[in-house]
């Protein structure tokens, strides 16, 4: 999903976006595209005026490896069940069933 046009974003409510699904198939891991995905995205949101980007991971995926990719991406990476801080002044808590494993969070630059 690369070059994805402004016009899938419109207007950045409150500066902030909620990274849901990413996927990379299991055969193609470690190739380098969830990066690229990751960093066409965020060039995305940037160019949109987004400031805050977050997400979770939940029980059921690899924990400990997007734990790190995460990490080596720039996102701070919360400790298990800690929920995320306020970002740019607003409190978020996503609807869920069940606490995820992990949040994530990353403040990007203005434009």
């Amino acid at each position: 999903m690369t070059g994805i046009g402004r016009q899938m974003f419109g207007t950045a409510l409150d500066k902030h976006s909620e990274l849901d699904l990413l996927a990379v198939a299991p055969q193609a891991r470690g190739a380098g595209l969830g990066t690229a995905l990751v960093n066409d995205l965020q060039g995305e949101l940037v160019s949109n005026g987004v400031r805050v980007w977050f997400g979770n991971v939940t029980e059921d995926l690899e924990v400990d490896k997007l734990r790190g990719f995460y990490a080596r991406l720039g996102f701070t990476v919360l400790g298990d069940g800690q929920p995320l801080p306020p970002l740019l002044g607003k409190q978020w808590v996503p609807p869920f069933a069940e606490m995820p494993a992990f949040f994530f969070y990353k403040l990007l630059p203005k434009q």
